[in-house]
């Protein structure tokens, strides 16, 4: 999907709106089910200090029993603390809210 598409803007409006700040939406262009289903897109989010700004509230240093440069997503050793899984959470309850009042 492009940045411009309104379903993109909703949903980076929505992160934004969470967390305060003024993220951009970054794609990942890996094999996933978006591929297979037509305008399909994924959401989720980034926590870390190369793709947001440090913002209140949000873990954005790895843990110190994980590896320098380790602990990325999808790993065998991904990390997730319970802070930035209850404001996932908030992202995702909104987002959904929000997405299924546009496409009404």
């Amino acid at each position: 999907m492009q940045a411009d598409d309104p379903r993109v803007q909703l949903l980076t409006a929505t992160y934004n709106d969470v967390l305060g700040c003024e993220a951009r939406p970054v794609a990942v262009g890996d094999g996933t089910h978006a591929r297979f289903i037509p305008r399909a897109l994924n959401f989720g989010p980034e926590f870390h200090a190369d793709h947001v700004p440090a913002v209140d509230g949000i873990d954005l240093e790895t843990p110190p029993f994980i590896a320098p440069g380790a602990g990325n997503a999808h790993g065998a050793d991904e990390w997730a603390s319970l802070k930035n899984l209850k404001t996932a959470f908030v992202l995702y309850a909104l987002g959904l809210v929000r997405l299924d009042q546009y496409l009404q």
